[in-house]
């Protein structure tokens, strides 16, 4: 059989679905100005690499260094400028847009000795499989194992075997990977080793659908262009939604009161909007906020608040079904977009919906008192196909609060003031400051300090009624002399309650003529707090760049320095690339975001939302000025912690206690861990790596488990979640409009990283289930810094230097009974040392002298498992038996539901053997034992 082909079946539906979509290509693209560039592209294409590829040849036998023409005129360029003024080889598949040398080296894949080796390497590669294509397996796998390989995959090597030869090899990237998984039903990845099966998959998925291709009024080009033409139509211009759609019921609002928003914006929304953004977060960072919320919110449940979860993780192409109570239907509509996050508003997390159809319609769905509920394929039919209702809903309005917004008076009154400072004229106006300016203030401020915010720092002065909380307006301050005369701002502000409002840092609200400042602010009076604060800065600089970078807090945000009385207005982002100097300067400091008067106005109740925000993307800059040990005070203020005591100290008889373990097992765990930084428990099921590796990183952390953080790879995780990736964000204008960006946004470790970074304590990260994820692809550069810990490498998002602080370590957990540990490439198992868990009886029968209550027949059980099991690496773990007051009725609870099933799956050959290891086998000849 040729090993270029593959006997494959494609599902009828899948069949079906891509004639349809074939149908729909023929007809809207090939026609157009791009299908037209797409079709001269490859024979064009295949014209340049002969001609280069011979060059080199020629070049080679007359013993010339090709090193240079390889890279520039195998490897597929973008179509740009200045790849075409260097001679690069254009491609319609690119990989490389830019300097490859350049690239590699930054990343850290390649250094610049190597590139001579690389390039012979990859001409070695392609004369093999071009000079006999039934090379192409070993070939592959031969380029795979060489040290040179790093970062070649499948989209950058295949192109040039396309080109040189297309009837026997295909053009795999990225689009056509998915389209070939999605009709193949296969699950090939990117890598290199990948490629000869993916090939032989997609030569035969063509063959079978060329028929129907050719159906339709198609360009005279080959089968194999044809397709490869279509995944780029369906991947990058129809944006095609490969996974299955499911179907959601979710309520827009108490009795549905935000739906006419939710209709005109073409999204739909939930509230919890305390939760903030949960986009960056993984399910243990969100479980610490929710759960610290749930402590300030009484009304609040764990059911209620995960449904933000579940909202979040909705995918584009899923239908929504809005909903008014348990009678009403509003919309139905599909998910055209990610999650994204609105700050200020009530209902702040959103999806972007496409409303298909807005027609009323008459339900009774009893169960439906849930925000969100998953509905299944036939319970959305029937709900599509439920009677419509006349008239259009009447809907509530939103909840109330006591700031209503301020006024057009509000602002006016100060600009009259600046020409009118005098007694005579302020008390003639004094009923427009009491009720346009001073009662909104103050009602402002009361809704902001009912919020978590303030909530969370017991010793700021949160009470309105306080004396000095809210401003005086006839001071003489600042310079004025003048008996009489008047501030010509306003403010309200929370500061420490053993200090006052202007000798403390504050968070402030200042209404001016020109509208309101809100944020951080240090007055003449602060100066021992506004040293404080730049010491900490100093100390601690690469955190808090991180913290503003991040956080994107540059473009959003003012930093005022000033001397003598004027302000520099500075704005962050030129601070943040100098090292943030102005944070350094002047005698007082303001940290503030400005709202224009109709913003402020038209803002009303959301302005509430909108000062609490800025307040809790300030506060953890207020807390360093207020903290001796500030990136500490920060972590347990973004973990939602609170400051809490000191967590008692975590020590090795308490490891020892808790584990079961040996003392010479946890001093060679000690060895191993300070060697590399990083160690993998592995051995089968039930044997604790999990639990001991939690238990050995609270005692690396002393007991602070703020400094202890749990990820668990499975094999959808990302780069993007684990590193840094980008992510869409929308923000409202000034307009009323919502404009999206794509800022780049910190993955867990990454986090982690900079949460440990400038601490002196160790900080550790633990990976369960390290090998169900797709290592390679996750800790993408980071495979480098793992091994050589003092390196940095440029990451590919935010082009930042980024390197592993030194006392970050990490715990990886692996299961040897898991299938999946063959795909553990020596790459990783060279950078991380590996700690056996054994089935080991001895830490059963420790465990078993410690808890008398617990019965000793659990070891008869437990030898009778593993005897039934003659590989070491499938044995059955101690922990299955290690219960509280553990009976003979529990046992055979586990041996039933826990390891028979295991069992079966070890002997599924041997039904004979099995008969043997039911219960009642087990039992009987355990009982028989015990009364011998």
């Amino acid at each position: 059989m040729n090993p270029n082909y593959s006997k494959i079946e494609i599902a009828e539906d899948k069949r079906s679905e891509f004639a349809r979509l074939f149908e729909e290509f023929a007809k809207t693209y090939p026609g157009t100005t791009g299908g037209q560039q797409h079709i001269e592209g490859y024979e064009r294409g295949r014209e340049d690499a002969r001609r280069n590829y011979g060059a080199i040849i020629a070049a080679v036998d007359r013993g010339e260094d090709v090193s240079e023409q390889v890279l520039l005129k195998l490897l597929p360029h973008a179509d740009s400028d200045s790849n075409r003024q260097k001679g690069a080889w254009i491609c319609l598949a690119p990989a490389v847009t830019g300097d490859v040398k350049r690239w590699f080296e930054r990343k850290g894949w390649a250094k610049p000795d190597d590139w001579p080796a690389i390039a012979e390497a990859i001409l070695y590669f392609v004369r093999r499989c071009t000079g006999d294509p039934l090379e192409l397996q070993a070939a592959c796998e031969a380029f795979d194992d060489s040290p040179y390989s790093k970062g070649f995959q499948t989209g950058m090597l295949t192109p040039i075997l396309n080109a040189l030869s297309p009837d026997d090899f295909m053009l795999i990237n990225s689009k056509s990977r998915r389209v070939i998984n999605y009709f193949a039903n296969t699950s090939y990845g990117q890598g290199l080793i990948e490629y000869p099966a993916m090939n032989a998959s997609g030569r035969e998925l063509v063959r079978e659908l060329a028929e129907l291709m050719h159906q339709f009024d198609v360009p005279p080009i080959q089968d194999q262009d044809l397709f490869d033409m279509f995944c780029h139509w369906l991947v990058a211009v129809k944006r095609f939604d490969f996974s299955a759609a499911r179907y959601w019921k979710i309520a827009p609002g108490e009795n549905a009161w935000n739906w006419d928003a939710c209709r005109e914006g073409g999204f739909i929304a939930i509230g919890w909007s305390e939760l903030g953004d949960i986009s960056d977060l993984s399910r243990s960072e969100f479980n610490g906020r929710r759960d610290d919320l749930l402590t300030q919110h009484d009304g609040w449940t764990k059911s209620g608040t995960d449904q933000v979860w579940k909202f979040a993780r909705i995918r584009e192409g899923d239908h929504i079904v809005a909903n008014r109570g348990t009678t009403e239907v509003l919309g139905i509509g599909r998910v055209v977009g990610s999650y994204y996050f609105v700050e200020g508003q009530r209902h702040g997390h959103r999806l972007p919906v496409e409303w298909d159809d807005v027609a009323r319609r008459r339900v009774e769905k009893g169960g439906w008192r849930r925000t969100l509920i998953e509905l299944g394929q036939e319970k959305f039919e029937d709900v599509s196909r439920a009677p419509g209702v006349d008239g259009p809903p009447t809907l509530p309005p939103p909840p109330e609060r006591a700031f209503s917004g301020f006024s057009a008076q509000t602002f006016q009154f100060f600009a009259d003031l600046s020409r009118n400072n005098n007694t005579v004229w302020f008390h003639e106006n004094r009923a427009v400051f009491e009720h346009q300016v001073d009662n909104p203030l103050r009602a402002l401020m009361e809704d902001v300090a009912k919020e978590p915010i303030i909530k969370l720092d017991p010793a700021l002065e949160t009470s309105i009624s306080a004396r000095t909380t809210i401003s005086r307006i006839n001071k003489n301050l600042f310079g004025r002399v003048e008996e009489g005369l008047y501030n010509e701002w306003y403010w309200g502000a929370f500061y420490r309650r053993e200090r006052s409002r202007l000798t403390d840092a504050q968070l402030l609200v200042m209404l001016q003529a020109n509208g309101v400042r809100v944020g951080l602010s240090f007055g003449k009076g602060a100066a021992d707090v506004l040293e404080t604060f730049r010491r900490n800065v100093r100390q601690n600089l690469d955190y808090i760049r991180s913290y503003v970078a991040e956080n994107d807090l540059h473009s959003t945000y003012r930093f005022e320095s000033i001397e003598s009385g004027a302000a520099i207005s500075t704005p962050l982002e030129s601070g943040l690339e100098e090292g943030i100097p102005v944070w350094l300067e002047g005698v007082e400091l303001n940290v503030v975001k400005h709202y224009d008067p109709e913003t402020a106005i038209l803002g009303g109740d959301g302005f509430v939302d909108e000062v609490n925000r800025v307040f809790s993307e300030l506060y953890p800059i207020y807390l360093f000025a207020v903290s001796e040990r500030p990136v500490q005070a920060v972590e347990r203020y973004l973990a939602r912690i609170g400051p809490g005591p000191t967590p008692r100290r975590y020590t090795d008889d308490d490891f020892l206690e808790d584990t079961y373990l040996e003392v010479r097992f946890l001093e060679e765990l000690k060895r191993v861990v300070e060697d590399k930084g990083q160690i993998i428990f592995v051995g089968p099921p039930g044997t604790g790596k999990t639990y001991v590796a939690q238990k050995f990183a609270k005692l690396l952390a002393e007991g602070d488990e703020a400094r202890v953080e749990l990820i668990q790879f499975h094999p959808s995780y990302e780069y993007e979640e684990f590193m840094e990736g980008i992510r869409p964000e929308s923000k409202e204008t000034g307009e009323g409009t919502q404009v999206v960006s794509y800022p780049v946004r910190a993955g867990a470790f990454k986090r982690f990283c900079e949460k440990a970074r400038g601490s002196e304590d160790k900080w550790v990260m633990i990976i369960d289930e390290i090998n169900r994820g797709n290592i390679a692809k996750i800790f993408g550069e980071l495979l480098y810094l793992l091994e050589y810990r003092d390196s940095k490498v440029v990451l590919p998002y935010s082009t930042q230097s980024f390197s592993i602080p030194s006392n970050v370590f990490i715990l990886g957990t692996m299961n040897t009974a898991d299938r999946s540990i063959a795909l553990v490439d020596f790459a990783l198992r060279r950078r991380f040392h590996f700690v056996h868990m054994s089935a080991d009886r001895a830490v059963l029968e420790r465990y078993l002298e410690r808890n008398p209550e617990a019965t000793r027949k659990a070891l008869a059980y437990f030898d009778r498992a593993n005897e039934a099991i003659d590989d070491p690496h499938y044995q059955i773990g101690f922990s299955y038996f290690m219960r509280p007051g553990l009976n003979e009725s529990d046992i055979e609870l586990i041996w039933r539901y826990s390891v028979f099933p295991y069992l079966q799956e070890y002997h599924f050959d041997d039904p004979d053997r099995l008969d043997q290891l039911t219960w009642e086998a087990v039992r009987d000849r355990v009982e028989s034992r015990s009364g011998e």
